[in-house]
């Protein structure tokens, strides 16, 4: 399922069949949603005989909408089904079955006091069994982006929650509808910067992920186990790569393997510099989740650019954290957006514990001065990089 835009006042939602060799059986996209407006945001769920997609609905005031798709890739409600059409805004649906009915949460605001996780039940006929939403976080303080998984007796939602610190939060749901973790549990405390919470049942146990800030300024995709009884048994660090890491995802395949995909920065692909984002994927366990990392945890550089965004020089200070790091084929160079290599700064032969610092004049190896707008600066020692986003102002 994915949001097709059309331009700023219309998007649809369209899909397609892939079978489990990975084939798409489907040439031609199945139009879910091709009402005139804004549809967005999709999420869909299996109930064994047909699915229930949802989606929010409009550029602002939204609704969240869904409908009932067979397995035949048929719109079985072409019109679609309202799920919450309630003042102002609701947006970022999740949705998962309990073997009996759906359970649709959404961020909910209106319009006056803060966000907050709300949800209904949907059978497998499409009627909505809680048309006044039922209010999962309503406390005074913002709650958004929620996820929803199910363990055979309860549902676990998880989202981010603007506290006293910004944290991931969750809290379950029994299939009645009642709330047995009224004033939610923190999973992840005192994060800086978390977003996108995504949540996934093993058998066992509910393995959580969240994109948040690492101590490099970049964001990495972390990870908790919770059990069933909302009881967070651990926390780790998933990826942990140069550049940012964002927008995760995953799903439950066969015994205690998750399927993780993320939105992840690249520099270069096969050889060839590309400085972009891709999508990423790897295989893991639900224990151990914890990934090789391009370069150690225990970082062996450390680099600091000052001041950034700066207009005519920016002072680029490298010390070694750790001596026994390998100083060999060491560079600094910097690149423009496309990947053009601008500049290549020397540095000095002799690297030691003590700080290096050289500076950038805002020119290029040429002598001429560079416009304004983002360039990239990448320091490398062996296998051990570092990435920088400069901003070069007027």
């Amino acid at each position: 399922m994915w949001e097709h835009f059309l331009n700023e006042d219309y998007a649809d939602i369209f899909g397609v069949r892939v079978n489990q060799s990975g084939v798409v059986l489907d040439t031609v996209s199945i139009a879910i949603s091709n009402n005139l407006g804004y549809e967005s945001s999709p999420s869909v769920a299996f109930d064994g005989t047909n699915y229930l997609v949802v989606w929010e609905e409009g550029s602002f005031e939204s609704n969240i909408c869904g409908t009932r798709v067979d397995q035949s890739g048929n719109v079985l409600n072409p019109g679609g089904i309202i799920i919450s059409n309630a003042f102002q805004w609701q947006y970022s649906p999740s949705v998962a079955f309990d073997g009996t009915n759906y359970l649709v949460v959404w961020t909910d605001w209106d319009g006056i006091n803060s966000f907050k996780i709300y949800g209904a039940r949907v059978n497998q006929s499409g009627t909505v069994l809680d048309p006044g939403g039922i209010a999962i976080s309503n406390s005074t303080h913002d709650s958004k982006s929620p996820s929803i998984a199910f363990d055979g007796i309860h549902y676990l939602v998880v989202w981010v929650d603007a506290y006293s610190n910004v944290n991931i939060c969750g809290a379950r749901v029994d299939q009645s509808g009642n709330i047995l973790d009224p004033g939610g549990f923190p999973i992840s405390i005192a994060v800086e910067g978390p977003s996108s919470p995504s949540v996934a049942f093993d058998g066992t146990n509910y393995f959580v992920l969240w994109s948040a800030n690492c101590s490099d300024s970049s964001r990495d995709i972390y990870g908790a186990r919770v059990d069933t009884s909302g009881v967070v048994i651990d926390s780790f660090v998933v990826t942990h790569q140069s550049g940012d890491q964002i927008s995760p995802a995953l799903a439950h395949g066969m015994g205690d393997q998750f399927l993780i995909t993320y939105t992840g920065w690249t520099d270069s692909i096969n050889g060839h510099l590309t400085n972009a984002m891709r999508i990423w994927g790897k295989f893991n366990t639900s224990i151990g989740v914890e990934e090789k990392p391009k370069y150690p945890i225990a970082q062996c550089w450390k680099l600091r650019v000052y001041p950034n965004p700066f207009r005519k020089r920016a002072e680029i200070r490298l010390w070694i954290e750790d001596i026994r790091c390998k100083m060999d084929d060491v560079s600094l160079r910097i690149y423009d957006v496309s990947g053009r290599l601008i500049n290549s700064i020397s540095l000095p032969t002799d690297h030691s514990a003590l700080p290096t610092t050289v500076s950038w004049d805002g020119r290029d190896n040429s002598g001429k001065e560079v416009h304004a707008g983002v360039y990239f600066l990448k320091f490398k020692a062996g296998k051990y990089k570092i990435k920088k986003k400069l901003l070069k102002i007027k």
